[in-house]
């Protein structure tokens, strides 16, 4: 055991959502506990739950996911919104569901960077794409009902591939238009994982 998360008096806050790594190596660990960055020996640099500016504090306690895009961390904080950080855990900037930026949904499950250097967002009922402090709202559903996307990879054209609760879809890249993939293999249209 090279690390264990602090003890936690709910067990579930112990589980991990993702790690990702800086370009200084440090590893950042985002789970229902929080935050952390552990530096050389796993030895902690930084905790979202010791944060004393109330500047730089996570809208959440809680962390499902994480993602560093060139040197902003994106941090979702469960049920409440996205905080972005730098690599310093200073807070540079925060998106909540109706703030403007066309984020709407409450539960981000998922975050994703492609080639193109676009941010996509799994959320509840939409896939998001960051464009320029926006958030743009898929919804490839034709009844309109929730598009949930479960799991997202990028193929080497560009092209996108998206497991969604509703279908397995490829996504385009050049003009975003969504190509439904039918399989005898997936009857209940609920696909969970995607992988190039």
């Amino acid at each position: 055991v090279f690390y264990r998360q602090p003890f936690q008096v709910n067990q579930d806050y112990s589980n991990i959502a993702r790690l990702v790594q800086d370009k200084y190596k440090r590893l950042w660990i985002s789970s229902l506990a929080g935050v952390e960055v552990l530096g050389p020996g796993f030895k902690q640099i930084y905790s979202s739950n010791k944060v004393t500016y109330i500047k730089d504090k996570p809208l959440s306690a809680k962390t499902n996911d994480i993602l560093i895009s060139h040197d902003t961390v994106w941090i979702v904080c469960y049920k409440r919104g996205i905080n972005l950080y730098d690599l310093n855990f200073h807070k540079l900037k925060t998106f909540m569901p109706g703030d403007g930026s066309g984020l709407t949904d409450d539960y981000i499950q998922r975050l994703f960077a492609d080639s193109h250097v676009h941010i996509w967002l799994c959320g509840s009922n939409h896939l998001y794409m960051y464009q320029k402090d926006k958030f743009r709202p898929f919804n490839f559903n034709k009844d309109g009902r929730a598009f949930t996307v479960n799991d997202i990879a990028e193929l080497p054209d560009g092209d996108i591939m998206l497991a969604s609760k509703s279908f397995l879809c490829q996504l385009k890249g050049n003009n975003f238009t969504c190509k439904r993939i039918s399989s005898l293999l997936i009857d209940d249209n609920n696909v969970i994982w995607v992988s190039i």
